[in-house]
């Protein structure tokens, strides 16, 4: 190994589907900028999950996690999970200098490894763990926030996805230590636009998990409003999730069935083809980071309509590079669709979000972010 070259090490989570691009991203980043890095992956111990194991430049170590059903079983699992974290850390402590922690916010104990062993600490923030255990109802809340404010105080950096999180994320008190860097980028050679926009129908379509936080209900509970001022409207739905059966079972889908297309979870090579289809995305959620979803419709030509959840805000100006729904009530989402779909200025919106993607999410330009980060250490450490 090159004495110059940075030694990197990832700890992340990789049981949810959703999280398979951000992750697979974060990887490809990291083993550009170095040809000698770990990572240790936390999943089930039945997990198939292939992101880590096809990229054969990235030492892989894996951590089986046991999912408890009770509060009590899980925080003990937890525990036990974070143990066998530290081992790692600390038996890779001559190799790496720096660990990012993708998805770590309750991690207390390998974040503390970490610092004790001298490392560079960063913690990449995918989305607010305040509001994901508000919106599931999860009972460990209060305990999950208070982690997250002491980690957050150890760590060296925190990585953010845009300006806007934080503030309404809670950050603020720790911002001369946040770096704006999302790993997101798009693969231009396969999320392009393949349909003239003039000559497409009014296809509207949901893409993501069927999950309270996402709003997926109150979307479909929209249909019907739309659909009354505007018959010639139809829906396209992809994903799947704990809401499966809710879903497949709505009176709104059994009874609208020839205007709403539902398609279970399909693979992301072919997400392209969907996307250029369609007239507008709607991303009605509760709580997001940064959809990969969203950028990947904006590459392929579809206007965005989303609720000004996480960094969406800071990329979609309503009228400008797509739309924003004030809340994802039904009657909300009803009334901005109708907007969007009535707007004369509609390709030029959706142009205009293709050029920023085409812009700012570039591979090169997320590896110059992660670049000047890790350089910023080698002056420190020279200091």
């Amino acid at each position: 190994m090159n004495n110059n070259e940075y030694k990197i090490g990832l700890v992340a989570f990789s049981d949810n589907p959703a999280g398979t691009i951000p992750l697979s991203n974060l990887i490809n980043i990291i083993t550009n900028l170095s040809t000698n890095s770990h990572c240790i992956i936390v999943e089930p111990k039945t997990a198939q999950n292939n992101i880590v194991r096809r990229n054969f430049k990235i030492d892989v170590t894996k951590v089986n996690h046991v999912q408890g059903h009770f509060p009590f079983n899980r925080v003990f699992s937890y525990i036990i999970s974070q143990i066998k974290i530290s081992f790692h850390i600390f038996r890779l402590k001559a190799r790496v200098d720096t660990w990012f922690f993708f998805l770590g916010d309750g991690l207390l104990i390998p974040i503390m490894i970490g610092k004790l062993l001298r490392k560079n600490v960063v913690l990449i923030f995918g989305g607010s763990v305040e509001k994901e255990a508000e919106i599931s109802k999860q009972t460990l809340y209060k305990i999950i926030c208070q982690i997250k404010k002491l980690n957050c105080s150890l760590v060296t950096n925190i990585i953010v996805y845009s300006d806007i999180l934080i503030d309404s994320w809670g950050l603020s008190r720790h911002r001369e230590k946040i770096v704006v860097a999302p790993q997101h980028y798009i693969d231009f050679q396969k999320f392009k636009s393949n349909e003239k926009f003039n000559e497409k129908n009014n296809l509207v379509g949901f893409i993501g998990r069927f999950s309270q936080e996402k709003g997926i209900l109150n979307l479909l509970e929209a249909i019907p409003g739309i659909l009354e001022i505007k018959p010639d409207t139809t829906f396209l739905i992809i994903g799947n999730g704990p809401l499966s059966k809710i879903v497949e079972n709505s009176p709104v889908l059994l009874e609208h069935q020839a205007q709403i297309k539902l398609i279970g979870w399909t693979k992301h090579d072919d997400l392209p083809y969907y996307m250029n289809q369609l007239k507008v995305i709607v991303i009605p959620s509760y709580t997001e980071g940064l959809p990969n979803v969203m950028l990947e419709a904006m590459a392929c030509g579809a206007a965005v309509l989303a609720t000004p959840v996480g960094s969406i805000p800071d990329f979609i100006k309503d009228g400008v590079t797509g739309f924003i729904t004030e809340n994802n009530s039904s009657e909300c989402i009803s009334r901005n669709v109708l907007r969007v779909l009535g707007e004369p200025r509609l390709e030029i919106i959706s142009n205009n979000g293709h050029k920023l993607v085409e812009n700012d999410f570039t591979f090169d330009k997320v590896v110059n972010r992660y670049t000047k980060l890790l350089e910023s250490y080698r002056v420190s450490l020279h200091r």
